[in-house]
């Protein structure tokens, strides 16, 4: 994953938003942090309600926990492939 993200967005955040970016279904907070190499699940889960909390993401009830997929309709959304995670 690219670094860029890290330059404007120094904080969990920048990573995880630029994961949810790459995909068009919601991911589990683990699934999240598995692909963000160097943070803690517990961190990628603050961070997820910190982004909830902005209006930049939903929190989605899915079995024993919540789905995160970002809102398609805001402006920081700004690639949207077919289906699952952009290569």
């Amino acid at each position: 994953m690219s670094n860029a993200i890290s330059t404007v967005i120094p904080s969990v955040e920048g990573p995880v938003l630029q994961v949810l970016a790459r995909t068009d279904m919601p991911l589990s907070g683990s699934r999240i942090a598995s692909l963000i190499p160097n943070v803690t699940v517990e961190g990628v889960r603050r961070a997820l309600h910190r982004l909830v909390a902005s209006g930049l993401v939903n929190a989605e009830p899915v079995g024993v926990g919540p789905f995160w997929p970002m809102l398609t309709s805001h402006p920081a959304r700004t690639h949207r492939p077919s289906s699952g995670l952009a290569t």
